[in-house]
């Protein structure tokens, strides 16, 4: 049986809901995406924007893999239209025994795109080894590196599938990486341990996946209406201020809480990643001011992700949302 056919044998039994050439997925996985860059640091300060990403992905990978685990290492390279095969120069740079490449196999497959009135064609690019065979950390490192003009970048897609443990790791960009798993059990202890550095895009959505956090938690159309009409008023206001919203920012959320609330409210907080402050300066009345930031550029979608949350939380611990300012 040859490397194809051991990818395909195990796809089909243990991801049988993701197509394995080219890589995509059919229908729900468990399934974790992570924030690696702090969004808009870059423009601050590059080298520590990028080191911030290749820190995380360190973490998670050596979270999940271990030297002695055998692994698929799967390359896509979506090519332009009517290109054929090319090389890939990633199994010269990232496999420390060489001998291995002559197990390599490549499969080329095509699929139609739907803003073209052609086919695309993809090679897939498969090889079976140990993780101690792969330079992995020169693969996360230069993983990072796609956007930056820094050399050598990888410019196709990377999965490395994990047959002890079976995970896919899929580190996209700088920007983040996904996590799947055949169950949710499987990486659980990764949600739970992990949880700050999720990406609040899709929290909500692994909260419900994991059955925990802000699951069942919803707004009302009227509420999220509301919502979303007083972030376009500040961020208006903010926008008449000259302020560059491509810059991290760190959104101030302020709730009001009823004191047998606050430790949930600000261990929920903490463990998605925001720095809270508890207001002591009234120590008489029956509910505490809490605030709460976390860095994102002030583009539209990326305060309301943020609200949104906020205003969930406030609903499962019975606090008043009031907003948020710079």
């Amino acid at each position: 049986m040859n490397v194809r056919e051991e990818y395909e044998n195990y796809m089909d039994t243990y991801f049988p809901n993701i197509n394995p050439f080219p890589f995509y997925v059919n229908k729900k996985s468990a399934w974790i995406r992570f924030e690696l860059g702090i969004p808009g640091e870059w423009r601050i300060s590059e080298t520590n924007y990028l080191n911030t990403a290749y820190q995380k992905a360190k973490t998670l990978f050596d979270e999940i893999h271990s030297p002695n685990d055998e692994i698929f290492l799967l390359i896509v390279d979506y090519t332009v239209f009517n290109k054929r095969y090319k090389k890939t120069r990633i199994f010269d740079r990232y496999i420390k025994e060489k001998s291995l490449k002559r197990r390599l196999q490549i499969v080329e497959s095509s699929c139609p795109d739907p803003d073209f009135d052609e086919e695309r064609f993809t090679y897939s690019y498969i090889i079976k080894c140990k993780v101690s065979e792969l330079y992995y950390l020169k693969l996360l490192r230069d993983l990072s590196y796609v956007d930056f003009m820094k050399q050598p970048p990888v410019n196709q897609s990377c999965f490395i599938i994990n047959t002890n443990t079976s995970t896919i790791f899929h580190m996209y960009d700088d920007r983040g990486l996904d996590l799947l798993a055949n169950h949710n059990d499987t990486i659980k202890h990764i949600y739970q341990k992990y949880s700050s550095w999720i990406l609040d895009y899709d929290r909500k959505e692994i909260d419900e996946d994991f059955v925990m956090g802000l699951h069942g938690i919803e707004e009302e159309d009227a509420e999220r209406n509301e919502r979303i009409e007083k972030d376009e008023k500040l961020l208006l206001e903010l926008e008449k201020k000259d302020i560059v919203l491509e810059l991290p920012h760190k959104p101030i959320h302020m709730f009001e809480v009823v004191k047998e609330q606050v430790r949930n409210l600000l261990s929920h907080l903490n463990s998605m990643g925001y720095a809270t402050l508890e207001d002591h300066s009234d120590v008489n009345s029956d509910s505490k001011l809490i605030t709460c930031m976390k860095p994102c550029q002030l583009y539209q979608h990326q305060v309301s992700i943020q609200s949104r949350l906020m205003a969930l939380i406030g609903k499962k611990y019975e606090a008043k949302y009031k907003g948020w300012s710079i």
